[in-house]
């Protein structure tokens, strides 16, 4: 914030006022500030800023007035649209510091068993977890898994709808997101008591670090393990593992007819739904036994008890021992993750989940914007949804769907969160609606969030904060 009033503050001196010594001081403050308070100048300045660099240099040098006044509007506009964003200390809501660190799981021993076909592919289990911390610290890491190495960034521009209004949109445009520090320490270790487990599951084209905001808020309260999951269904705008390598996007999903969804459509994305149940049994799996999986970031823990980039492959995830509460496992997801979180509760409850996770017991299961027509065919019934391939609606609008309750209502207290964007749609709320009217626990809910929409319920509504709404 700083190094921007003195950039404008130089901006406008130059502008106005022909070249002299206090326009020269100001250009001379400017690159020194920028890159005290931000840390970015000679790695990669912020691109917004760029053009009104380059007007005060027009004008210190004695250029056209007129086009260091347009560059410098253009760099004002640009700054002013798409902001450096700051997740700072604000968006811990506890007591506690947070730690993190990024998993895999690269060979699984069970697969979970398509009853209808007899067969599965073994896919890997990758995400990140946030816990609170024994120590409270004031250290900062990135926001994005290996400083956006993988580009990110860049992929999200092509795979994402909010840049369907603008099909040329440079991939370089979300850049600084890779600047974005999170009130986080790698490795620190875990507080030392028994807490719950939650699985989060993100949405199509998303990543595991787009509910780092609300996972933060979680562990920060001292009361709960997050384990944000990211999904190898080809369904992430980028997969991606320690080592450098990915998953791509499949844009040939959507085109095979997505409005309306067609039968091809539906299969194809309800198949992917199969796999991303699967990381999250592999991912639970992973929290049971640290043994399972190797920390991405490949340390192990020093005399103080915390964690240097030195080798042991399982330290992190061991580190967790007799300090997690798996049988209070809460499941949760955004859109499609709305529907995997769904569909993982139906497995777990009728015995499809096999192996350490059918040990682990929901307790609590939450679902922002669920996407009901993603959910398989095998779970449909369970979950109060009708089984034809064509059939979106709820139980009770369906002839080949059960007349009585949907039995994960009966099994798991739920909570329906949806942004009025989608509650306005009927086929998608009505279906939770009626779901929790169903449910045996009277502390289930229906929540509406009023002015809300689909993409503010992940962080996506932070990072780009002028253009989707809160």
């Amino acid at each position: 914030m700083v190094d921007r009033v003195i950039l404008y503050a130089s901006l406008l001196a130059s502008v106005i006022r022909p070249p002299n010594k206090t326009n020269l001081t100001l250009l001379c403050a400017t690159i020194p500030a920028h890159w005290f308070f931000s840390k970015s100048y000679v790695l990669g300045m912020r691109w917004q800023v760029i053009p009104s660099y380059c007007a005060i240099a027009v004008s210190i040098c004695g250029g056209n007035p007129l086009l260091s006044a347009v560059l410098g509007l253009l760099g004002f506009l640009a700054d002013t649209a798409i902001p450096e964003i700051t997740l700072d200390s604000g968006v811990i809501k506890g007591e506690h510091s947070v730690g993190y660190f990024d998993y895999e799981i690269l060979n699984t021993k069970e697969l979970l068993i398509n009853e209808n076909t007899n067969v599965s592919t073994s896919k890997p289990a990758i995400g990140r977890i946030f816990y609170p911390t024994k120590v409270p610290h004031n250290i900062t890491s990135s926001y994005f898994f290996q400083n956006d190495r993988h580009g990110l960034t860049r992929r999200f521009v092509a795979t994402s709808g909010i840049w369907n209004l603008i099909p040329q949109m440079p991939s370089w445009i979300l850049s600084h997101w890779s600047k974005i520090q999170i009130p986080v320490s790698l490795g620190a270790e875990p507080l030392d008591k028994k807490m719950p487990v939650i699985v989060f599951s993100h949405g199509n084209t998303a990543s595991r670090e787009l509910s780092t905001t609300m996972a933060l808020s979680l562990a920060s309260s001292g009361e709960a393990v997050v384990v944000l999951v990211e999904h190898t269904d080809c369904s992430s705008s980028l997969a991606r593992f320690s080592n450098g390598d990915s998953i791509e996007f499949d844009h040939s999903v959507g085109k095979l007819g997505n409005d309306p969804e067609t039968i091809e459509f539906l299969n194809a994305r309800r198949s992917q739904t199969r796999i991303r149940s699967q990381n999250i049994r592999d991912s639970i799996v992973s929290m049971n036994d640290g043994s399972g999986g190797s920390c991405s970031s490949r340390i192990s823990r020093s005399s103080n008890g915390n964690c240097t980039n030195n080798n042991s492959s399982s330290c992190l995830l061991s580190s967790f021992s007799g300090r997690l509460n798996l049988q209070e496992i809460g499941v949760g997801g955004h859109s499609f993750g709305g529907a995997t979180a769904l569909t993982y509760a139906a497995e777990a409850i009728n015995g499809r989940i096999v192996g350490p996770a059918s040990k682990c017991n929901i307790s609590g299961l939450f679902v922002m914007d669920p996407a009901n027509s993603w959910i398989p065919d095998e779970v449909r019934l369970d979950v109060g949804l009708g089984v034809k391939p064509d059939v979106k609606y709820y139980w009770k609008k369906n002839m080949n769907a059960s007349p009585s309750p949907p039995l994960l209502s009966q099994k798991i207290c739920t909570m329906f969160m949806y942004s009025e964007f989608w509650w306005s749609v009927d086929k998608w709320s009505q279906y939770g609606k009626e779901f929790i009217k169903s449910s045996s626990f009277s502390n289930s809910l229906y929540i509406v969030i009023q002015g809300c929409g689909h993409q503010s319920l992940c962080d996506m509504a932070i990072l780009l904060p002028n253009f989707l709404n809160v």
